[in-house]
């Protein structure tokens, strides 16, 4: 008797359970109720309870789920999710560790559904003119900086500096990859007082009546990798509480001129319809098609965010000791 929930089934509508509703499942809501191949069948937040959402991946007949949760708990529900035979759509990154990718990947794989990770940054146009490029490209530079606040303070106290990275460390992968770390460099500090008084003077931090501010860090990452065919790969990465987010990807040639990217102008769905789409295919299509994201690579970028995070964290305690080493200012 066939599977009616295997990869090869067909269906269409897909039913849907999203779990999350953050930015990005809100985006998958507002797609999936556009969507004439889709039925979204509920859509829980977080608050709802882990018991709730438990509740809903095992007793709900639907034939996928989509878990736009924290990052912290992505396995944990897309576990969950393939032990009741499900496919899955997980917002990126699947897991913090390759070996958590790996046991997810491995568990879709035995009980044969499709476990989808969406990486909407690989769909755009500038990427995708970028990996059309990529035989021009001898200097690839990322450059990003942005707040710090909340989850990701936590993440930086923890010491995974990498993992923040991680989505910019696939999109280098999978223009110039595989690639080898060369350096790490990294300073990671409380903000400063004169800072931390800066930010409260801002609306957005005024209100910290724990203080919580004056331990709230602030670091410098960069890293340098060897693509594929010897590439210089550049990752800089910036982080402080109220600082601006920017960020930006640039290629060079050998005589350090930019890289000409041609690309038409996105036609068509949004990002986040586009993967859904890509979903779709994999599953209508027993997993033949529809993939733009390889699982090697998904496992191999979280090994390399674990490294960089290691070997970040010895460079911010050697970084530390120098500092303390260093005689006071008469």
């Amino acid at each position: 008797m066939a599977d009616p929930l295997g990869p090869s089934a067909g269906a269409l509508p897909l039913r849907w359970l999203v779990l999350g509703l953050g930015r990005a499942g809100t985006a998958r809501v507002r797609d999936l109720e556009d969507s004439p191949g889709h039925r979204l069948v509920a859509a829980l937040g977080a608050r709802s309870g882990a018991s709730a959402l438990d509740a809903a991946i095992r007793n709900l007949e639907v034939d996928a789920v989509a878990v736009c949760t924290d990052n912290a708990s992505h396995r944990e529900w897309v576990e969950a999710a393939l032990r009741s035979g499900r496919h899955v759509l997980c917002e990126f990154p699947l897991a913090p560790t390759a070996e958590g990718c790996a046991a997810l990947l491995a568990e879709a794989a035995r009980r044969r559904r499709v476990l989808h990770v969406e990486a909407i940054g690989l769909l755009t146009d500038a990427h995708r003119a970028l990996l059309a490029s990529r035989r021009d490209i001898a200097t690839l530079e990322s450059r990003f900086a942005g707040d710090c606040y909340r989850w990701i303070a936590d993440e930086v106290r923890a010491g995974h500096v990498g993992q923040l990275a991680i989505g910019r460390l696939l999109a280098l992968w999978q223009i110039s990859g595989p690639l080898t770390l060369r350096e790490v460099r990294c300073t990671i500090a409380p903000l400063p007082p004169r800072a931390a008084e800066a930010v409260r003077a801002d609306s957005r931090g005024a209100d910290d009546p724990s203080g919580e501010l004056d331990t709230v860090p602030c670091y410098e990452l960069s890293a340098e990798l060897r693509g594929a065919t010897g590439q210089r790969v550049l990752l800089h990465e910036a982080r402080a509480p109220g600082l601006a987010r920017q960020s930006s990807l640039r290629a060079t040639d050998t005589r350090g001129r930019e890289v000409a990217v041609r690309s038409a102008r996105r036609k068509g769905p949004g990002l986040f319809a586009a993967d859904l789409a890509a979903f779709a295919a994999r599953v209508a299509s027993g997993d033949r098609r529809g993939r733009y994201l390889e699982d090697a690579d998904l496992v191999a970028v979280a090994s390399l965010a674990e490294a960089i995070s290691a070997i970040a964290g010895f460079a911010a305690a050697k970084s530390r000791a120098a500092a303390k080493s260093r005689p006071a200012a008469s």
